[in-house]
């Protein structure tokens, strides 16, 4: 028995047995829920960030390998974000290709 038979999840992270369905298991009234649910969670989210990020606009000394150079911090916060971003959307695609490979 792995680490993952322990704690009651599957091979592909999903909790087996505590309430959670995947999208094809849910209803249509289940799907519409949960979606409510995720975009208020993830606009509080966004507009929590968004407030983080216009309230540090101060001028910040960013040293990259050979460079250095001033920039607001607004700027670096941003970029920051957005590579998260682009990172997580990269992953997601790996992780569908390879399963519809398998």
């Amino acid at each position: 028995m792995g680490k993952d038979d322990a704690k009651g999840t599957s091979p592909s992270g999903d909790q087996e047995g505590a309430g959670a369905k995947r999208f094809s298991e849910m209803t249509p009234r289940e799907l519409k829920s949960d979606l409510r649910v995720r975009l208020w969670v993830g606009g509080i989210l966004a507009i929590l960030g968004l407030i983080f990020v216009v309230q540090n606009t101060e001028q910040v000394s960013v040293d990259f390998f050979f460079w250095s150079f001033d920039i607001a911090l607004i700027w670096v916060l941003i970029a920051m974000v957005l590579l998260g971003v682009i990172i997580t959307l990269l992953v997601q695609w790996r992780r569908r290709v390879k399963s519809k490979k398998s």
